[in-house]
C-alpha cells in the first residue's frame, strides 16, 4: 500500500512512470507514480504562519492511495493521529477512482471536490494529565500504575521533576510526557493503539513527591473511516485532505499589528495519516 502525490500529465494505465513531483500541484486529476513525501501529511500543506491565521482558508489536497501487494487487501480505513489542541483541523474524503486512475481535480487549494464528502478521522493517541503537587529529590523513584513506569529523578523541586520526567520518558518506546505548564504535563502513548476501557493511573513515590491524575489514561478521540472494503492488487482510492484553521487564534486587528510589527509567527504541527488494512 502506498501512497502517491496526483496531478500526473497522463495515467498510470498506460506507463508505469507518470511523476509529478511539485506538491503544490497535487490537486486531483492522474495519480502519480510520485510517493508522497514522507510519513505524514504536513509535506502536503504549508506551515501555519500571521497569514494563514488571517485569512483561515480551507485548504484541500488530494493523494492516491495503490494497492502495490500481489494480494487483494480487505477493510481499508484511515485516520489521522492528531492533537486536540492543534489548531489545524483535518478533515478526509475518499473517493473511486477507475482503471485509468482519474480523480476529479480542482484549479487550486483553496477550491473543493464536487464528488466529495468529508468526515472527520481524528484519533488522540491515548494521555492523561498529571498535576505535580509535591515536587520530587533528587534520586527519588516515581513508579506510575498500572503502567509500569518507573522514573528517577535526577534534579529537585519543581522545574528539576519535571525535567527530569520529561527526559526519562523522551527515549521510552511506549509513552512520553509533554509540558503543559509549570507543574502540570501531559503523559501520552507513543502507540497508535486503543485503550478499550479507560485506565485510572496512580503514582508511587519513595519520598515526598506527590502526584495526581486529572482524569483517565484513554483516547479521548478515535475516529476512523472505512474507504474500500476491499482493494485488489494495481487498485487504487482517492484520497481528499482538507485544512481548516480553527478555532481563531486571536482578533484580525491584532494580527495586522503582529505583521507590521514584523513579529514572525510559525507553528508547526504534525498530523500522522494512518492506514490499516487486512491481506486477504
Amino acid at each position: 500500500m502506498m501512497l502517491y502525490l496526483t496531478g500526473a500529465a497522463s495515467s498510470l494505465s498506460n506507463s508505469s512512470e507518470a511523476p509529478q513531483t511539485d506538491v503544490s500541484k497535487s490537486l486531483g486529476g492522474y495519480i502519480s507514480s510520485s510517493i508522497v513525501p514522507n510519513g505524514s501529511i504536513n509535506a502536503l500543506f504549508d506551515m501555519i504562519s500571521l497569514i494563514t491565521l488571517k485569512n483561515r482558508n480551507k485548504e484541500t489536497m488530494a493523494i492516491g492511495l495503490i494497492n502495490k501487494f500481489d494480494k487483494a487487501v480487505r477493510n481499508v480505513e484511515i485516520k489521522l493521529v492528531t492533537r486536540k489542541d492543534y489548531i489545524g483541523k483535518f478533515k478526509v474524503a475518499a473517493t473511486a477512482v477507475g482503471s485509468d486512475y482519474m480523480m476529479e481535480h480542482i484549479d487550486n487549494r483553496y477550491a473543493e471536490p464536487i464528488q466529495a464528502e468529508f468526515n472527520d478521522v481524528d484519533f488522540y493517541r491515548a494521555a492523561v494529565e498529571v498535576e505535580i503537587l509535591s515536587p520530587a529529590s533528587p534520586g527519588e523513584v516515581i513508579s506510575i500504575q498500572p503502567l509500569d513506569i518507573n522514573i528517577t529523578i535526577d534534579e529537585g523541586g519543581m522545574e528539576g521533576t519535571m525535567n527530569s520526567i520529561i527526559k526519562a520518558l523522551a527515549n521510552d518506546y511506549l509513552y512520553g510526557a509533554r509540558k503543559l505548564s509549570n507543574n502540570k504535563f501531559e503523559l501520552f502513548s507513543k502507540e497508535d493503539n486503543v485503550i478499550s476501557e479507560p485506565v485510572e493511573c496512580i503514582a508511587v513515590c519513595t519520598e515526598g513527591a506527590e502526584l495526581k491524575f486529572n482524569g483517565y489514561f484513554y483516547n479521548e478521540k478515535n475516529n476512523t473511516a472505512l474507504i474500500s472494503e476491499e482493494l485488489n492488487p494495481g487498485e487504487a482510492v482517492g484520497l481528499w485532505l482538507q485544512r481548516e484553521i480553527f478555532p481563531k487564534f486571536c482578533s484580525d486587528e491584532e494580527l495586522v499589528k503582529m505583521s507590521d510589527d514584523g513579529v514572525e509567527f510559525e507553528k508547526e504541527e504534525n498530523v500522522e495519516l494512518l492506514i490499516t488494512y487486512e491481506l486477504s
